[in-house]
């Protein structure tokens, strides 16, 4: 009786550890296929494989939710960092590029945290596309603001706001990638557009139209595309 108690609990680990190591190699087969039609592959599976929460890299929609959280947490260690500048910086120029980069920021992530990946469909695409696209805003409303005026010193942030641009721009080609294989094959884009540089530029068209007027289109949480 004892023999084949233990002989169970073997046959039974045995084939736990199976199923796990077929679960791992599914999400690695993901992962790889997925970051690999991403311009930057390289940095798409490294932030997937540092993330230690295995159960989102089952998913392309998890996935998205990695690179979205690696986003989010980018932008929430630089305000710091920019408020600490603002107190420490006296000119005048550089105190307000750094008060814009602080509030664009601010924006990022509050678009960040409101996106949910748990859905990923043609009638909510838009939607969060706009609100991911905002977290590269920030850091690119942050640079420039640095170039505009002349005398204003280079930009203390520019390591900082191009990694979260590369970040950004990997989750907006994630999420066209999740998207494209939930449609029928009929109905897919064409392949080798770089959808991440053509939404970030709409985007970023809307982010300046509505700077000063209050629209529909300019609230990114009442969009809604594609509803029938």
């Amino acid at each position: 009786m004892k023999n084949n108690i233990q002989m169970s609990i073997a046959i039974l680990a045995l084939v736990t550890a199976l199923v796990i190591d077929q679960q791992v190699n599914a999400a690695n087969d993901l992962v790889r296929q997925m970051c690999g039609r991403t311009d930057n592959n390289n940095l798409c599976v490294s932030i997937i494989e540092a993330d230690p929460r295995e159960n989102l890299k089952n998913s392309p929609n998890g996935l998205c939710g990695i690179l979205r959280d690696r986003a989010l947490s980018n932008a929430v260690a630089t305000t710091p960092k920019i408020s600490n500048l603002l107190k420490t910086t006296t000119n005048t120029y550089a105190r307000e590029c750094l008060q814009i980069c602080l509030d664009s920021y601010e924006k990022s992530i509050m678009e960040l945290k409101s996106v949910d990946f748990r859905e990923i469909n043609d009638r909510n695409y838009g939607s969060l596309v706009i609100k991911v696209s905002y977290g590269s805003l920030g850091p690119e409303d942050c640079e420039e603001s640095f170039t505009e005026r002349p005398g204003t010193p280079p930009s203390p942030l520019k390591p900082e706001n191009n990694n979260q641009v590369k970040v950004v721009n990997l989750a907006l080609e994630i999420l066209n990638l999740t998207l494209q294989s939930k449609r029928p094959r009929k109905n897919s884009y064409r392949k080798n557009i770089n959808y991440s540089y053509s939404i970030t530029k709409i985007t970023r068209f809307l982010h300046v139209m509505c700077s000063n007027r209050d629209i529909w289109v300019c609230h990114p949480r009442s969009i809604t595309v594609g509803a029938r």
